[in-house]
């Protein structure tokens, strides 16, 4: 079983400092549950499925605001836009 959509949501999740946050506690674990089901359903997931794990990664990166100089580490929320970016072309 092919684990990268896990470990791929572990990484935002970390670069985006939300793990602590209670406030995305429920969000962060549908995520998670619909990593593990597009892993599992690699490399044909459904497009129902595909799309409510795009919504969810969006919902994820709305809890953040938009990249500044207000102390946040800048380049990884580059980073984890572009892996977005690449997620939305590859399933979109």
């Amino acid at each position: 079983m092919a684990q990268s959509n896990i470990r791929s949501l572990n990484k935002t999740i970390r670069c985006l400092d939300l793990e602590d946050d209670d406030r995305y506690a429920a969000t962060i674990e549908l995520a998670r549950t619909l990593a593990r089901q597009m892993d599992d359903a690699m490399p044909e997931p459904s497009t129902r499925l595909s799309a409510a794990y795009l919504s969810v990664l969006k919902d994820l990166l709305k809890a953040v605001p938009p990249a500044s100089n207000d102390g946040v580490d800048v380049e990884r929320r580059r980073e984890t836009a572009r892996q977005m970016e690449e997620f939305m072309q590859r399933f979109g």
